[in-house]
């Protein structure tokens, strides 16, 4: 439902008081940038179940390492999203050095 609410920026602008988060699903490879740039627009904070996404950009992603759970976050990405975690989190999970959308576009 919220993926249909960001194609349409007017509709997401709209309907930005009901959304803090939107979860990005498995098969969004091909339109994870204009996600990305939707949610640094609307300072959603992007959240993952694939790892991969995490390194291209998404803010927080969950993983298994070991078989065993792992919060992913690409701080430069969450803080474009306008997100800001709590130290205690930061130490618990997997910070990521990857560059959120509006750097990697300078690149």
């Amino acid at each position: 439902m919220a993926k249909k609410r960001l194609k349409n920026k007017d509709n997401a602008r709209r309907s930005k008081k009901k959304i803090s988060v939107l979860n990005i699903a498995p098969g969004n490879a091909k339109g994870l940038a204009a996600l990305l740039k939707a949610s640094e627009d609307l300072h959603l904070t992007t959240l993952t179940g694939i790892p991969d996404y995490v390194r291209r950009g998404v803010a927080v992603g969950i993983g298994l390492d070991q078989n065993k759970p792992q919060i992913l976050i690409n701080l430069a990405s969450a803080r474009a999203q306008g997100c800001d975690f709590d130290a205690s989190l930061l130490r618990i999970a997997t910070v990521l050095a990857g560059l959120c959308l509006s750097e990697q576009e300078r690149v």
